[in-house]
């Protein structure tokens, strides 16, 4: 297209942004629709670099969206988006070789995305980029279980986040998504609120989450590995949320399919609402 033009992210302010964003998956297999403000916050969370993220324009008028995070030397494509119009007129292809020409020369050596397993049009798109399908990423749902008791089972308290994010890192034994990863969860410390399951005072699994208006959103879930009955403590945290706010549902996404706490979920009620595979590029290519 000659009058498609390429612009950093950071030339179009937030409010437009998001207004891509939200009209490019209207039709998306899952209800995508931010504010302004959350989007800004969204950004902000997953450490999306502006500078190297993309907006597509026609004729000057944003048509598709691309965002690239960044952390140290690795990155994350999210936010994959071009208005229902625009479509099949190769504007996400040119989007996504724009950020792999540039994840080269700001010398990331991994890159990494997560598309939606019916999706079939982008994974064919990924894998011609060179991305290969590194695992599945869940995202969980439970309803609510409208029980009036709030009692939480002995041995666990409400925590500050900080006191628990320090075992984040020996607590996890498989790789966290990017969204779900220690820096992500670090800089929404102060909007989330904590679990901990202690035995003589020393913290040996914790839960993470934010009530919302009509759930809780879990962010991370972490039992002390060396522990012979991780699932069943995992469980403990889950069903005292359930009790804790009984009028709440819960979702958690990108839970990894290999992780071993996942039964703990399946047993506290938690159906899979959605499946994602993670796809990698380890050598971002060079148009």
């Amino acid at each position: 297209m000659e009058e498609l033009t390429l612009i950093p992210a950071n030339e179009i302010p937030y409010r437009r942004l998001s207004r891509v964003l939200n009209h490019a998956y209207a039709d998306y297999y899952v209800t995508v629709w931010l504010d302004p403000f959350q989007f800004e916050q969204m950004c902000e969370d997953i450490d999306v670099d502006m500078d190297r993220s993309v907006v597509a324009t026609v004729r000057g008028a944003p048509v598709g969206l691309a965002l690239l995070s960044r952390r140290e030397s690795e990155g994350w494509i999210s936010g994959v988006g071009v208005l229902p119009a625009w479509r099949r007129q190769g504007i996400a292809r040119a989007m996504l070789r724009h950020l792999l020409d540039t994840a080269h020369l700001a010398g990331l050596t991994r890159l990494r995305l997560e598309v939606l397993e019916q999706n079939i049009g982008a994974i064919a798109l990924y894998e011609e980029m060179g991305f290969t399908c590194r695992r599945d990423l869940l995202s969980l749902t439970a309803a609510p279980t409208r029980t009036s008791t709030a009692v939480q089972t002995k041995g666990i308290a409400s925590v500050q986040p900080a006191q628990v994010l320090r075992f984040f890192s020996a607590y996890h034994d498989v790789e966290s998504s990017w969204q779900r990863d220690l820096p992500s969860i670090s800089r929404r410390a102060q909007r989330i609120h904590g679990l901990a399951l202690s035995v003589d005072e020393d913290i040996i699994a914790y839960l993470l989450y934010q009530p919302q208006q009509d759930l809780c959103m879990l962010l991370d879930l972490a039992v002390d590995p060396k522990h012979p009955n991780r699932a069943d403590l995992a469980y403990q945290l889950l069903v005292t949320l359930q009790r804790t706010y009984p009028n709440l549902g819960a979702h958690v996404i990108n839970v990894p399919a290999q992780d071993p706490l996942l039964p703990a979920y399946f047993e506290a009620g938690y159906e899979t609402q959605l499946r994602q595979h993670e796809m990698e590029r380890r050598t971002p290519l060079i148009s």
